[in-house]
């Protein structure tokens, strides 16, 4: 059972890790958003964006240490890195900023 269990695990490595590292990226937007909006009364538009900072930084770091196993901490890789992972990322952030300011904010 184990050795089916690491087959499996040593197949699909990345997808694995980049699953979980998902699941803790949506947890760490819940956790920077969740007082942002509840206890410091802040808009949900202004929530959202920082949440989403937060856990874009930190999705960054774990997949390119846990994910990708890229170890080049050098500037020149971080740029090439940081700009190939916020271009995919922005579009995405935009798109869920606009919808939460629509259907929080304004509807």
């Amino acid at each position: 059972m184990f050795l089916v269990f690491r087959q499996f695990y040593t197949k699909y490595r990345e997808l694995i890790m980049y699953a979980l590292f998902g699941v803790l990226t949506t947890i760490v937007n819940f956790a920077v958003y969740y007082p942002l909006y509840n206890f410091f009364s802040l808009p949900a538009f202004l929530c959202n964006v920082v949440a989403w900072l937060a856990a874009d930084v930190f999705a960054f770091v774990v997949n390119k240490i846990f994910v990708f196993c890229s170890r080049d901490w050098s500037v020149k890789i971080l740029l090439l890195e940081g700009s190939k992972f916020a271009a995919c990322r922005i579009g995405s952030g935009l798109l869920e900023t606009i919808l939460l300011f629509l259907m929080a904010d304004v509807f």
